[in-house]
């Protein structure tokens, strides 16, 4: 039976280039098994092969996955193959050697493998740092016998094999990253504060979050105490990416651990600064808001370093600035930070909003600013909260004319309606 040369002539050096090229197209796709199903064929073409199969190391198990196959039971494809210490694929992938198999397999190593190979080659393939998977070729008995020379002309072709392949693997793990990233707070962490409107021990409550395309970590975290007060905290990181995702949740945890409603507003901060410090990547900080809030309307704030939230009386007084606090949390290992003290009114508003709101820009540059906020908080103060934060983010959207902002917008909004 004739098989095709392995030797470099025109036809050789044709399908070299079929497999370059598509070694290319799959790496820009992050699917796996469309990669390996368009990968494989050409293998089994170069070395004449009727049976072939592809295994990779699966990063979520540690096994050997079939990622894909042909002339091998269907149901076998997507599978981790069950662990036999001295099968062929185990022993290619630790030996990082290629293997030739003619005839019945009989050596002692590979015990408990399947003896009935005819022609059969494994060789191992190659990532950026060291071997990811082996590929099998099998001919029929009928066929020529593979050799030295197929075996190092198949071995030639794998390397850009190996690497468009964990190309495609990183980019898909990538991809589900970010995907966890992208989804809603409440899908990895509970903060009592979910995306919306809700009424808490004489609050009326109000949250949105919309996550850049980069992922900042910006959120909101309500902690409710047996005594019937509660604790509020807003988060706006300098950090984007998972690196943010781990000093927010950092941050939640010393906040979920320290938070009393003994503990003043400020000194919770204090806290949180001196917890911070020394623990956050160079140049790395956390902007912070504090509040508590009691059942009769008092609440007691400090602003660490963040855009400060906006107090809207009922009585149609002019929107006011929390402003007073300190330093961003995190930059020095003793901060001086202060307090101030509200006594709410029934229907008062407490507006705060990210910096990605705040310093959110249109085409020419221009900052979107406190001054649209508080115009546009002024117009729907006495409206449902939830609808509030909503509008404000898509204020936003509309004012940069950008669908996806390149910071995270987070606005949360709380009224004090007692008897509710």
């Amino acid at each position: 039976m004739d098989t095709p040369s392995a030797s470099p002539n025109g036809a050789a050096n044709d399908l070299a280039e079929r497999i370059a090229e598509t070694c290319a197209a799959v790496a820009a796709v992050p699917d796996l098994v469309v990669a390996c199903g368009q990968l494989l064929p050409l293998l089994a073409e170069a070395a004449g092969a009727t049976r072939a199969s592809l295994v990779l190391v699966n990063p979520d198990t540690g096994g050997l996955l079939i990622a894909n196959a042909f002339g091998l039971p269907v149901d076998l494809t997507g599978k981790d193959l069950p662990y036999r210490p001295n099968s062929i694929v185990e022993w290619v992938l630790r030996n990082q050697r290629p293997l030739i198999l003619n005839g019945e397999v009989r050596e002692e190593r590979f015990q408990g493998s399947d003896r009935s190979v005819d022609c059969a080659m494994s060789l191992p393939i190659e990532g950026f740092d060291g071997p990811i998977g082996v590929v099998n070729l099998a001919r029929p008995g009928s066929g020529d016998r593979f050799d030295e020379p197929t075996m190092l002309a198949i071995a030639r072709l794998l390397y850009p094999v190996g690497v468009a392949i964990e190309r495609v693997h990183r980019a898909s793990l990538a991809d589900r990253s970010f995907r966890q990233l992208q989804r809603p707070t409440s899908a990895w962490i509970e903060t009592h504060l979910p995306e919306g409107g809700f009424h808490s021990r004489n609050y009326e409550f109000g949250y949105t979050r919309v996550s850049s395309v980069r992922e900042s970590g910006d959120l909101c975290v309500r902690m409710p105490h047996a005594n019937g007060a509660q604790t509020l905290l807003a988060i706006d990181s300098s950090a984007w990416g998972p690196a943010a995702a781990i000093t927010t949740a950092f941050t939640h945890g010393m906040f979920v651990a320290t938070a009393t409603p003994e503990r003043s507003a400020v000194a919770l901060v204090a806290r949180l600064n001196a917890g911070l410090h020394g623990r956050l990547p160079a140049g790395g900080h956390l902007a912070l808001w504090v509040a508590q809030l009691s059942r009769n309307g008092t609440l007691a704030c400090c602003n660490a370093g963040t855009t400060a939230p906006i107090w809207v009386p009922a009585d149609d007084n002019p929107p006011r600035l929390l402003t007073t606090g300190g330093p961003i949390a995190g930059a020095f290992a003793q901060a001086d930070y202060r307090e101030e003290t509200l006594r709410l009114l029934p229907g008062d508003l407490i507006v705060g909003a990210s910096n990605g709101v705040l310093l959110a820009r249109d085409a020419a540059g221009n900052p979107f600013g406190n001054e649209r906020l508080i115009e546009l908080v002024s117009e729907l103060r006495r409206g449902p909260l939830d609808r509030l934060t909503r509008a404000v983010c898509e204020a936003v959207r509309h004012y940069t004319g950008r669908p996806s902002p390149n910071d995270d917008l987070s606005v949360f909004a709380l009224r004090y309606t007692p008897g509710d």
